[in-house]
């Protein structure tokens, strides 16, 4: 009964067969659409991994700054400079990172 129906105006095609055409279009911008959705939540999904990296090095860098802060509470105030200095040279002695002293490397006024 549908092909009876006939829209003059679209060149004789029937109804059903201009719908189907709606149809399928609108299909194609779903199928369209479901793939860029999928791209976007990978690009969300790596975006969570870095945040969970930067998550994860921010939490070492606040427990270093913690580590560092009762370490500094633990230095009684009559703690000069140069006993700092040569703290540092006395825990670096052994690495070949350092030449020399670094007692040799600062500057005489201090």
């Amino acid at each position: 009964m549908s092909e009876e129906i006939k829209d003059h105006g679209a060149g004789g095609e029937t109804l059903m067969q201009r719908a189907m055409s709606a149809l399928h279009a609108i299909g194609l911008v779903v199928e369209t659409m479901h793939k860029r959705l999928g791209a976007v939540e990978a690009r969300c999904q790596k975006a969570d991994s870095a945040v969970q990296g930067l998550s994860l090095r921010l939490a070492g860098v606040e427990d270093a700054i913690d580590a560092t802060n009762a370490s500094a509470a633990d230095v009684p105030e009559s703690t000069t400079i140069k006993d700092v200095i040569a703290t540092v040279d006395r825990a670096a002695a052994p690495s070949p990172l350092f030449s020399q002293p670094l007692t040799a490397m600062t500057p005489k006024f201090i």
